[in-house]
């Protein structure tokens, strides 16, 4: 996990078809990506975000999710676009 702030003025680096998400903490947060290829609706994945098998420490109980984030598979059935 890495904090991302104003303040600290830090930036992260995800390879391509690594999973990813974020969680702003603040009501005024702006997020910018870098892409290597136009979207594609049909490449598009992603995997629950408070799924127990990944354990990942989010800062926040009850996150505002869109229904598409809602119905994520969690990672054990997850398949990948990449094998």
């Amino acid at each position: 996990m890495v904090e991302l702030s104003e303040e600290n003025h830090r930036a992260v680096y995800i390879p391509k078809g690594f999973a990813h998400g974020y969680c702003a903490l603040t009501d005024i947060s702006l997020v910018l990506y870098k892409v290597d290829a136009p979207y594609n609706a049909g490449s598009e994945g992603g995997l629950r975000w408070n799924d127990s098998t990944l354990a990942i420490p989010w800062p926040i109980k009850d996150p505002v999710l869109s229904a598409k984030d809602m119905a994520l598979p969690t990672f054990d059935s997850f398949v990948s676009p990449f094998e």
